[in-house]
């Protein structure tokens, strides 16, 4: 017999039109097919799996608008024969994905889960390549989108931030929760806890989801006497009110590991508390001001020991990301031209120390911590 207990999400779930309980393809009552580690590969290299790839709907969340959440996921090797890989549709234009488009989750995948929060004036899909390679060495990847941050939003209505922002770590919570009670068929996530990546804007908010706390006296303090990486004119200062305050969530102990991509804005979170998130990795690029001068860099002896940080060579602040190939987020991006490092160079290196670090650190694979290590095109510094 199935027995399914309640969620601590059930409102979501429910909003999002699933049970709970666990999905075709798994017997809770069977054995666990479930691979324990991820498999050793060149994360240069598609892993074993094919991706597959679903879009989900969140309802009510924060009294937010639906907020679409893109899945990718490991599918059986064969998931694809006979089909055409699908595409991305953002703002009507289609970008090719490596991957399939609702095909059966393969039940033998290890299924660690991922979430990525992106940043502002990005999409939910803006780090693909990232999430499919993720998916083809067997974990889930879930990414929603951020209402009031996306390109699309900046560019249709911009308007003040300070909800967005307030809104964001509920954002990314209520899409773990969603998979982890089976919004999508036949996925079931590994228990344990998660990864999290975030991309600037996103990174922020993955610090806070990950255990660091705000200090909103220190951040408008900073902004009162002049802030240089620029953030402070982007967002204003930070006044919450009470609802605000209380419509943001715990901290999530679940997290594991955290990858931070051109974090910005961490003077807004109390110092000692940045050695609270756990197991980080930052990365920037080494002509990214705002991700790596006034980011990575001064953050980086407040995190924790056993902490690594990339910076890359002639890279900018959307360096790990596909943004570059994304109609209006990539106008929004200004270092998708001359003088900086060619795109598709610089993330294929990133890609590749994602899929190691993730590998390692989560997905219980020693044999990855041989890429994480110094190379072309980049520093490596481990504390």
């Amino acid at each position: 017999m199935n027995h399914c207990r309640p969620s601590a999400s059930w409102l979501v779930a429910l909003a999002v039109g699933f049970s709970g309980c666990a999905p075709a393809g798994q017997n809770p009552d069977g054995p666990d097919l479930r691979a324990e580690v991820v498999a050793p590969g060149d994360p240069d290299q598609p892993g074993p799996y094919a991706v597959g790839i679903t879009t989900i709907l969140l309802h009510g969340v924060e009294d937010q608008r639906d907020i679409p959440v893109e899945v990718w996921y490991p599918a059986a090797a064969d998931a694809g024969a006979g089909l055409e890989t699908t595409s991305y549709d953002v703002f009507g234009v289609q970008l090719a994905a490596s991957g399939y488009r609702d095909v059966a989750p393969d039940p033998t995948a290890p299924s660690f889960l991922i979430a990525f929060s992106h940043g502002l004036g990005g999409v939910r899909i803006q780090n693909y390549s990232m999430a499919e390679r993720l998916a083809s060495f067997g974990f889930i990847v879930v990414a929603p989108d951020h209402p009031g941050t996306t390109a699309q939003d900046l560019v249709l209505n911009f308007g003040s931030l300070t909800d967005p922002i307030y809104h964001r770590p509920g954002t990314v919570v209520a899409a773990v929760d969603a998979l982890y009670d089976g919004a999508v068929e036949g996925l079931v996530p590994r228990d344990g806890g998660y990864g999290l990546i975030g991309h600037s804007l996103g990174a922020f908010t993955s610090m806070y989801v990950a255990g660091a706390a705000l200090d909103f006296d220190a951040y408008n303090d900073a902004c009162a006497v002049g802030d240089p990486s620029g953030v402070c004119g982007l967002v204003g200062e930070l006044a919450p009110t009470e609802w605000q305050l209380a419509h943001m969530p715990a901290q999530d102990d679940r997290v594991k590991t955290t990858i931070l991509q051109a974090p910005a804005g961490y003077f807004a979170l109390q110092p000692s508390t940045l050695a609270d998130m756990p197991d980080p990795f930052l990365m920037a690029g080494d002509k990214d001001d705002l991700g790596y001068k006034y980011g990575a860099l001064p953050m980086f002896p407040l995190v924790a020991p056993g902490a690594a940080m990339a910076v890359y060579t002639d890279a900018g602040h959307d360096a790990p990301t596909d943004i570059c190939d994304i109609p209006l987020a990539s106008a929004l991006a200004p270092d998708c031209g001359d003088g900086f490092a060619d795109p598709d160079a610089l993330r294929a290196i990133t890609v590749r120390h994602v899929v190691a670090w993730m590998g390692a650190h989560l997905g219980g694979q020693a044999s990855f911590e041989a890429d994480l290590a110094p190379g072309d095109g980049y520093t490596w510094e481990t504390k």
